[in-house]
């Protein structure tokens, strides 16, 4: 990062005073300044003057092509863009609360732009988002991410952030591993500087035990926007995957330092102490997580996994019934209930509330490849078919593996029956043969997907997010109640 966009908004009645600066990181000075005064419903007009400014101090060649990229909107209409604006800022909350008032501000920006792509991009992960908090059933939710991103994708196929929400919505179902990577992708070839995009693709990384991937794009998302407490905390959530304990619990320690309230955040840092066995810490982070984002059910399961793994079976027990006697009235994942049955020791009962997470497409069974709380379950055959069925890429790669091992003593043999001397061993590296129609199905699958992602690439200039950069600075102390709609339309969760 070289430079800094820096300012500050001052807003009276319809008028609003933007003053803004661009600042070089390398001598702390300003290379550029400016003030704008217009009416408040020219607001769009003047990110569109900060954004091309800025681009013409820092790029002064920019083709006709790159101006108009620079110059595209994703709505003309400035209550719209408002609405989305406010609709990020509680999504980002990361609460049930945020949520459902972030759907609101979503739902009243397309009802004054139908064509805003980015708000249907908003309202897909709204929807994922239900589904990972364990908010309504799955298929529910899942299904109105997957049909709101395919029509932000349709709206505009050169947005990342509508491919970035349509791969949230694949990554959430079980079997659609090769296409969330390639709207990620592609994501990214849009918009290299695009946060979420990184932060969900690190994600999918981790979920198939790509780990220095994963951990090379959760630390990019949070240089990109450091001040988003999502960031740190997928960084964190990887970092426990890749059963690096110590390092996930100093970055969800430094993250519930700064974001107490941040619940996930707490539930993270819960799991890792909890696998460094200091339960005691892991209780007491667990219990903080509830009482900082309310009784949504996986932050109380995983103060159940807890007790449990702590020996305080009876407290795990009353938290299972909890959960059971909420489960009349609202959907409970029963993913995480399997994790407190397992550190109860009772793995039978375990692996069939993971077979029921399969059967009704709970997006947590994605992690079932890489979670370490799982690892006393991976020799079992039931929990070996549960990887099959969902083509977790942990069970494709041992297939690649046993069939790779089966191919190389194939090639051995052959080479060893044609040899003069009857010796196999070689002596230098040859290239590897091929096997024609006996690689397998899910590989050769994975390589025409591969292939099509390469070929949608393209070089778009780093100046085309300039726009988003000034948006970031002219909006962040919109945290005011904004006009409710006079018919707003119903929430999800409602």
């Amino acid at each position: 990062m070289s430079y800094v966009l820096d300012g500050h908004i001052q807003r009276t009645r319809e008028r609003v005073r933007v003053t803004v600066q661009l600042v070089s990181l390398q001598d702390q000075t300003p290379v550029w300044a400016q003030q704008f005064d217009e009416a408040f419903t020219d607001v769009l007009r003047i990110q569109d003057s900060i954004s091309e400014q800025v681009a013409e101090m820092l790029v002064p060649q920019l083709t006709g092509d790159e101006r108009r990229r620079l110059a595209k909107r994703g709505t003309d209409d400035a209550d719209a863009f408002e609405a989305y604006i406010r609709g990020r800022y509680h999504w980002n909350t990361m609460t049930e609360d945020g949520f459902a008032k972030a759907i609101t501000y979503y739902y009243r920006a397309i009802a004054l732009d139908p064509e805003y792509a980015a708000a249907y991009a908003g309202i897909a992960e709204y929807y994922s988002w239900l589904s990972i908090y364990g908010v309504m059933p799955p298929a529910e939710c899942l299904a109105a991410a997957r049909e709101a991103a395919h029509r932000a994708v349709d709206l505009d196929e050169t947005l990342a952030e509508a491919h970035t929400a349509f791969g949230l919505a694949l990554i959430t179902h079980e079997t659609q591993w090769e296409m969330a990577e390639v709207s990620f992708r592609r994501a990214l070839e849009l918009n290299q500087s695009y946060a979420p995009a990184h932060i969900w693709y690190a994600c999918q990384l981790a979920m198939e035990g790509r780990f220095e991937e994963a951990l090379g794009a959760a630390r990019r998302a949070r240089e990109l926007d450091p001040l988003n407490p999502l960031n740190s905390y997928i960084l964190a959530w990887c970092l426990f995957q890749a059963r690096r304990y110590d390092e996930s619990i100093a970055e969800a320690q430094i993250l519930v330092q700064r974001e107490p309230q941040y619940g996930s955040a707490r539930m993270v840092l819960s799991w890792a102490l909890r696998m460094r066995r200091r339960s005691d810490e892991a209780i007491a982070e667990a219990e903080q997580a509830i009482a900082s984002a309310g009784q949504t059910p996986m932050f109380r399961a995983a103060l159940g996994s807890a007790y449990a793994a702590a020996g305080r079976g009876e407290e795990a027990r009353r938290v299972l019934a909890e959960l059971r006697k909420l489960a009349g009235n609202r959907y409970v994942t029963p993913y995480h209930l399997a994790l407190i049955h397992l550190h109860l020791g009772e793995r039978d009962a375990a692996l069939g509330l993971l077979e029921e997470s399969v059967a009704v497409g709970d997006p947590w069974i994605v992690w079932l490849g890489v979670e370490p709380q799982f690892d006393t379950l991976r020799a079992d055959a039931r929990f070996i078919e549960l990887l099959r069925r969902t083509r977790n890429p942990s069970a494709l790669a041992a297939r690649r593996a046993d069939a790779a091992e089966d191919a190389t003593a194939r090639y051995v043999a052959a080479v060893g029956a044609v040899t003069s001397s009857g010796q196999t061993a070689l002596t230098k590296p040859s290239p590897a043969p091929t096997f024609g129609n006996k690689i397998s199905d899910a590989f050769r699958e994975l390589q025409l997907l591969r292939g099509r992602s390469a070929a949608v690439r393209l070089a778009v200039p780093i100046f085309a997010t300039l726009g988003v950069v000034a948006v970031a600075f002219l909006f962040t102390s919109i945290a005011c109640p904004a006009r409710r709609p006079t018919q707003p339309p119903a929430p999800c969760c409602a």
